[in-house]
């Protein structure tokens, strides 16, 4: 049972309405006072933080026939599943594509003339590319309308190229990026050409490697971004140091502005290492070796290490950093790949990249150990008898 509340007389009430108001209506004030205290303070300014990108690269992206018979048999994504997850982890992911994608105007690709499916750029989208270099020997494999084609179909999934174009113009012009709040130039040479069929400046283009008109177009573009990168198809295949070309470019692309030179087309790895030349000082990475391909497929636990070097590759991983108000610092690196290929093994054929980690067998596990070894030493340029 409810109690009654006690009566209060008509003058009590409104006194204690005017006493429950006043505290109410100061309490009301202070907030609005408080209030407006907090909005004539200025919100703090975060600190300006460290512009900071991070590029990963690849060597030459082969397309030889039993290549597609094993994305054929297991998908593209089998082919390099165990680096993917590397290349979606940078802010640039960069390759060499070395064969044209041209099936609607090009012919069947031959041993040394090369056409890759339609699936290819769809499957290295995918996999974590972002940016593709186009200039290399094998360009014009299919003619100036398959040069034409491939470049159509990287666009039409939205990979990043260079060193190509529909017109001499659109080949020499460089890819500009933005990452982590630097401003990062890209410019793809070939100095290696199987058939130069640059003929008119307003047709298909291949972008040569002349060392003036390279070292005029660097300048130009060198105050416009913090960072610049240069690809250049380049050296004598098979030859694991870099020869007096190679070395002569490099030193004119760094004295121009480069920052990072990215070398392929030897086909077996060669030295990567500091340059410096005339005041400035860049990084340059005189081959990657293949990433992928059919090459020394024969080779096996027991034979001579070095019949075995088409098969090794690395991945360059870099880090840029510009401090506020600061200077640009560079801090490079690499992990080891190999090409597993299980040529002549029966059942599907398989061609994957591997890293050269948690090996399935023990077999495997001294491979892996053996490949290793002989990656660091020719990286490193150790002068060994069989790293000549």
């Amino acid at each position: 049972m409810c109690k009654d509340w006690p009566q209060r007389t008509q003058s009590e009430r409104r006194g204690h309405g005017r006493a429950f108001l006043r505290p109410l209506c100061i309490s009301v004030l202070s907030v609005t006072s408080f209030l407006a205290c907090r909005r004539d303070k200025p919100a703090p300014v975060p600190a300006p933080k460290d512009a900071e990108a991070r590029l990963v690269a690849v060597g030459d992206i082969m397309m030889h026939q039993d290549v597609k018979k094993a994305a054929k048999d297991g998908g593209f994504d089998a082919l390099w599943s165990d680096v993917s997850p590397l290349l979606k982890g940078a802010d640039i992911a960069f390759g060499n594509l070395e064969t044209p994608v041209a099936p609607e105007t090009g012919r069947p690709g031959l041993p040394f003339i090369f056409n890759a499916p339609p699936e290819l750029p769809a499957a290295l989208k995918s996999a974590g590319w972002t940016l593709l270099s186009t200039a290399n020997n094998h360009a014009w494999d299919q003619g100036s309308k398959g040069l034409r084609e491939t470049i159509g179909r990287l666009d039409a999934e939205g990979l990043l190229h260079a060193g190509t174009g529909a017109t001499k113009a659109e080949a020499s012009k460089p890819v500009l990026l933005q990452k982590g709040g630097l401003k990062i130039g890209f410019i793809a040479f070939t100095d290696v050409f199987n058939s130069d069929l640059n003929d008119r400046e307003d047709a298909a283009w291949v972008r040569a490697l002349d060392l003036d008109e390279a070292s005029a177009s660097l300048k130009a573009l060198r105050s416009q971004v913090d960072v610049l990168i240069v690809s250049v198809h380049w050296g004598n295949e098979y030859q694991r140091v870099a020869s007096p070309r190679q070395k002569e470019a490099a030193s004119a692309l760094v004295a121009a502005g480069a920052d990072l030179v990215i070398g392929h087309h030897p086909h077996v790895l060669q030295p990567m290492q500091w340059v410096e030349s005339e005041g400035r000082k860049g990084f340059v990475v005189y081959s990657l070796g293949n990433f992928i391909s059919n090459q020394d497929r024969k080779w096996h636990l027991g034979q001579p290490v070095p019949e075995g070097d088409s098969r090794d590759g690395a991945m360059l991983q870099v880090r840029f950093v510009k401090p506020v108000g600061g200077s640009l610092r560079m801090e490079p690196g690499y992990e080891p790949l190999w090409v597993e290929n299980r040529w002549g093994q029966p059942g599907p054929r398989v061609i994957r990249v591997r890293r050269l980690q948690q090996p399935e067998n023990d077999s495997l596990a001294k491979t892996f150990e053996v490949r290793r070894e002989r990656i660091t030493q020719v990286v490193q340029g150790a002068k060994s008898k069989s790293a000549s």
